[in-house]
């Protein structure tokens, strides 16, 4: 048995040949020829030795008596397939089997679907190409006879029908013969990616759709990516609940998408989501989010490369889509020598969140460049841990005052009370006969944020302080100070606005109005 099993799979093997030769050469090329004769003495070979055998077919291979040929060969499989999609789920290979057969055989393989049911089934196709030594499914050699006979009786009805129909001028008829036996060939030729596409589209049968999508894959394998892409889209939206297809068509049309992502497509869809005008940015994003980390990675390259600041956000937004799963990518790259790219990927990190890039963050927080630094102190805003409150909190003692004005700004959105005090330290701080500091104006804003009652008394001090000299600049802060006491909105916070209105004039009257005119619309 383990000697015919091993026969039969190599049979299989010149039989995949042989189907890979019909669809390159012609009908009579001697390359053709050859390998049909050689399918076709390995079979009349072991038809000689053990007999007449019978293969099962399914979608996943070829079977002998339950035993399978050749499992894990996937271009066997693949011709499996074409088979059982084409209603064949058996085969029995006759003594008088002939090299037509073996034509036939090929021709059914490589014959659309449609053409095959146009012709009344896939028996009927065999019969009617004169087959001998091939049986299909419960077929008896009786059953051919009679097919052929059917078809015989058929063809002569035609025949004596077409003779009744009034003869044409010989020119005429020759030149309609002629455009005939063209057309066949002009639509083997037009029945291109273009036309698959268009009968995938619209198709909601099991078995024609997976047949379509295999066609469709093998025609496609070494293509260029600007021919596969529509046929992408097309799969990506046959995954969709809102396409109304079955569940085995959603399968098989992901199947189809994963099949096609080389990495040229990869490359590809990711400059797509970058490109300014691309109607189908979405699907292809999510194209590359079935593609895994090697969607991922390509993203994270055309990103790095991405020249336009409109085709990064779009990149950046792509890969935010991705989640958690793609940190491990982004921290690899912090170590890139490039200081932009080390801020692109703290950048995504703090997109994505979650308390598990603070290791990553901090050691990019090293990184000698300003704005890494500056990039890291932002990002850190969406993972909200008592770690990143300390962290920016010691922030707040870098020398370089942009950084500490970027730490207060954090510290703010993430509304950690015990950054209050700190940061009411730094509201006060001015130095004598100048301007407030960038830095003491970021604190009485972010003390406001924040919401804190404990800010309060803090505020309050800045809004009652009169100085002799630097009073624009004071009233500035004053101002600042009138505008966060009213988003803390205490009863108390709100006395000391109104206190200070009654009192005062030019800007900080205005900011003090501006605030009690809030609290009348909002009571």
């Amino acid at each position: 048995m383990s000697v015919e099993i091993s026969n039969y799979a190599t049979i299989l093997i010149e039989l995949v040949k042989a189907v890979k030769m019909h669809n390159f050469y012609p009908q009579g090329h001697p390359q053709l020829e050859s390998i049909i004769e050689k399918s076709y003495l390995a079979l009349k070979k072991s038809i000689d030795t053990a007999g007449e055998f019978k293969w099962r077919i399914d979608q996943r291979g070829f079977y002998f008596e339950k035993l399978p040929l050749a499992p894990g060969n996937a271009e066997i499989a693949g011709l499996a397939k074409k088979l059982f999609f084409r209603r064949i789920k058996e085969i029995t290979f006759l003594a008088q089997l002939d090299m037509n057969d073996i034509k036939v055989f090929l021709s059914a393989v490589n014959a659309e679907p449609e053409e095959i049911q146009a012709k009344g089934g896939v028996e009927a196709f065999f019969a009617s190409l004169d087959i001998n030594g091939i049986l299909l499914n419960e077929q008896r050699y009786e059953d051919i006879k009679k097919l052929k006979n059917e078809l015989e009786a058929k063809k002569e009805a035609e025949k004596a029908a077409a003779e009744e129909k009034q003869e044409q001028p010989a020119g005429e008829s020759e030149k309609a013969q002629e455009e005939q036996e063209e057309k066949p060939k002009e639509e083997v030729k037009q029945d291109s990616l273009e036309t698959l596409i268009s009968k995938i589209r619209g198709e909601k049968d099991d078995l024609r759709y997976k047949d379509l999508s295999a066609r469709i894959t093998e025609l496609l394998t070494q293509g260029k990516a600007e021919s596969v892409y529509p046929c992408l889209i097309v799969f990506y939206e046959h995954t969709l609940p809102a396409s109304g297809r079955s569940d085995f068509i959603k399968k098989t049309a992901l199947e189809g998408i994963k099949g096609l992502l080389t990495r040229e497509m990869l490359k590809f869809l990711a400059s797509r989501i970058g490109a300014k005008q691309e109607h189908n940015r979405a699907a292809a994003q999510n194209i590359l989010v079935y593609a895994g980390d090697e969607g991922a990675q390509a993203l994270l390259d055309a990103i790095i490369e991405a020249q336009d600041a409109m085709a990064r956000r779009y990149i950046f937004n792509a890969l935010v889509i991705f989640g958690g799963r793609i940190r491990p990518l982004i921290e690899a790259r912090l170590d890139h020598p490039e200081w932009y790219v080390v801020r692109q990927m703290a950048a995504l990190l703090g997109a994505i969140g979650g308390p598990e890039a603070m290791d990553a963050l901090e050691t990019a927080y090293k990184n000698p460049e300003l704005r890494v630094k500056k990039e890291v102190l932002k990002s850190m805003v969406k993972i909200r841990t008592p770690r990143v409150t300390e962290f920016l909190l010691k922030a707040l003692g870098e020398e370089n005052q942009s950084l500490v004005a970027q730490a207060i700004i954090s510290l703010g959105i993430i509304k950690d009370p015990s950054a209050v005090e700190p940061l009411a330290e730094l509201a006060f701080k001015r130095e004598a006969f100048s301007d407030a500091s960038e830095t003491s104006k970021e604190a009485v804003k972010a003390l406001g944020i924040i919401g804190d009652t404990r800010a309060v008394p803090h505020l309050e001090k800045i809004l009652f302080r009169t100085v002799w000299f630097g009073k624009k600049a004071n009233d500035e802060v004053r101002s600042l100070a009138a505008y966060s006491l009213g988003l803390i909105g205490t009863t108390e916070a709100l006395d000391a606005v109104d206190a200070v209105y009654a009192e005062s004039t030019g800007e900080l009257h205005m900011a003090c109005k501006r605030v009690l005119d809030g609290r009348e619309r909002t009571s």
